[in-house]
């Protein structure tokens, strides 16, 4: 299980995960999917107020694994 705790303003935010510091792969417990722009998708997930949000995934086998935090989307 990896977590990740950043702190962002509201927003709608997409992301990978990168394993093995090479595969971009969505988020399998993650249902929000959105288009990346080159065919594949995006894991999306939308922070509200003040609220801070964190994604934890239990569904990836690797040996190491960083999460990529992509640009805002509409903010």
């Amino acid at each position: 299980l990896w977590t990740i705790d950043i702190p962002i303003q509201a927003g709608k935010y997409e992301y990978k995960f990168v394993v093995n510091g090479i595969d971009r792969v969505i988020d399998p417990s993650n249902t929000k999917r959105v288009p990346d722009g080159l065919g594949g998708e995006n894991s999306e997930i939308v922070v509200g107020g003040s609220v801070s949000s964190s994604v934890s995934t239990t569904n990836l086998t690797a040996t190491s694994a960083a999460a990529e935090a992509a640009k805002p989307n509409g903010t």
